[in-house]
């Protein structure tokens, strides 16, 4: 059975590398990127958690996404900071100061837009 399974996965490796997305140009996971974590109408409302969150799923797929989201400064330049938030909720959404210096510099100098939610 182990011999099987470790089969299966090198069955499986091979077909991930052969997956038409991994052959994809960095420029259109970019697209895809800013197209799936930024709003449409370009305002961030409560919901920015859960792009934010999103992004952060979509950056976690490979190390290819995680380059793209790293080297795509449009989707670094918006950030949401809640007023309110307990300091526990912004470490676990790996916003605290490191990770906002952090989001900032992958803009790459893009003009930033800073929202605050205070309520």
């Amino acid at each position: 059975m182990r011999q099987k399974d470790a089969k299966v996965l090198e069955r499986d490796s091979i077909l991930d590398i052969l997956s038409p997305i991994r052959r994809a140009p960095v420029e259109i996971l970019s697209e895809i990127l800013e197209l799936s974590c930024l709003p449409e109408n370009g305002i961030f409302t409560a919901d920015f958690d859960l792009i934010r969150h999103a992004f952060y799923s979509l950056s976690s797929v490979c190390v290819a996404w995680r380059n793209a989201a790293h080297s795509t400064p449009r989707i670094w330049s918006k950030i949401c900071l809640s007023v309110y938030m307990h300091e526990m909720v912004l470490l676990k959404l790996g916003l605290d100061m490191v990770g906002i210096k952090d989001w900032i510099a992958r803009s790459q100098g893009l003009p930033l837009d800073v929202y605050l939610d205070y309520f």
